[in-house]
């Protein structure tokens, strides 16, 4: 896979790193193994050093991290912890209503937003080699932010999407098997959606650039359509 090492065609990176996410299976069973997939996959792409995922606890009084990969090393840990009364001047920057980024010399933190309600953020870590950020890696990891939240966010959707297909479960189609199966291409959905804005915010003329995420969304809707007609009761 080609790294954003070198970032000249912004508009095929936006569609390299939309597939990276799109690829990611989020198993509801295996949370973690879903973070550490994704801590790896941005270390390799944005070529750093570290990689992590923090979310927000319940009363927001502090944010946990679900997986931080070394690719030094390549192992991962979690489980750390910073409490937003310790660190405010940093947590204001994260719920800015303008450009709510954190940028320092080493380290690039975006926030993971629902709703303009912020659950957690996106951080990556140069540790040997400390470089400035391009206004490139911080589109990126927008890109790649955003499509994160909307899985997460897609994660409460599916919790009660299995409560209401309970009454219709069949032998061949188990509730949590078709929520699972929705999952995938919803976030595909919601990705490409999101490229799309970001073109157009930029007045971007990259025609095949949305051609393809256009036909993904497609795709993706086709996929979802025919397992909803799946799983409709025979009459």
């Amino acid at each position: 896979m080609s790294t954003a090492k070198n970032l000249t065609l912004t508009n095929s990176h936006k569609l390299e790193i939309t597939n990276l996410l799109d690829s990611l299976e989020f198993d509801q069973g295996d949370v973690e193994k879903f973070f550490q997939t994704l801590t790896a996959s941005l270390c390799d792409f944005f070529q750093v050093d570290r990689a992590s995922v923090w979310l927000f606890n319940d009363d927001q009084s502090e944010i946990i991290c679900k997986s931080q990969f070394d690719r030094k090393t390549e192992t991962y840990s979690s489980g750390k912890s910073l409490g937003v009364s310790d660190y405010a001047v940093y947590f204001r920057s994260l719920h800015a209503k303008t450009n709510p980024t954190v940028s320092l010399h080493h380290i690039l933190d975006v926030p993971l937003s629902t709703n303009e309600y912020t659950i957690g953020v996106l951080c990556l870590e140069q540790v040997e080699n400390k470089k400035p950020w391009r206004q490139s890696d911080t589109n990126l990891l927008k890109i790649a932010s955003h499509s994160v939240s909307k899985t997460l966010y897609s994660k409460e959707k599916i919790k009660h999407l299995e409560s209401l297909l309970e009454e219709e479960r069949t032998q061949d189609h188990h509730p949590r098997q078709v929520a699972h199966e929705i999952n995938n291409p919803l976030t595909i959905i919601l990705g490409n959606a999101y490229l799309l804005n970001s073109l157009a915010e930029e007045h971007s003329q990259d025609s095949e650039l949305q051609k393809a995420a256009i036909r993904k969304i497609v795709e993706a809707a086709h996929r979802i359509d025919s397992i909803i007609r799946g799983i409709k009761p025979t009459k």
